[in-house]
């Protein structure tokens, strides 16, 4: 038998490396989203996280129009992060997109009300 406490590290081991896991995954996508932005003749950057901002990259296409991309690999974007990236492209003059995977083929749409 386990002391007391133990249980409750046990569980709180497993959660920090689900979400190691999930922030690893994330991460992963953000860099096959650079590979494909570059792929198709854009300029990217990848933002630092940690700050709380809504925006993973800012890129320039071909035109050079500026794209806010928040990238997510279900392809679900909660209605709080949806108004931020708006207000974000509004500021910039930017596009905001959300990028996201379908059957190994990476999507960008425009994120609007």
């Amino acid at each position: 038998m386990s002391p007391p406490g133990d249980n409750d590290f046990l569980a709180a081991r497993d959660m920090r490396r689900r979400m190691n896991s999930a922030r690893r995954r994330g991460e992963a996508f953000e860099v096959e989203v650079m590979h494909d932005i570059e792929a198709r003749g854009w300029i990217g950057n990848r933002l630092r996280q940690g700050g709380g901002c809504v925006i993973d990259i800012i890129a320039f296409d071909t035109l050079g129009v500026a794209q806010l991309i928040q990238c997510k690999l279900n392809g679900y974007m909660r209605p709080a992060e949806r108004d931020e990236l708006r207000k974000e492209a509004d500021a910039r003059r930017a596009i905001p997109l959300m990028a996201y995977k379908i059957c190994k083929s990476i999507i960008y749409k425009e994120v609007t009300e």
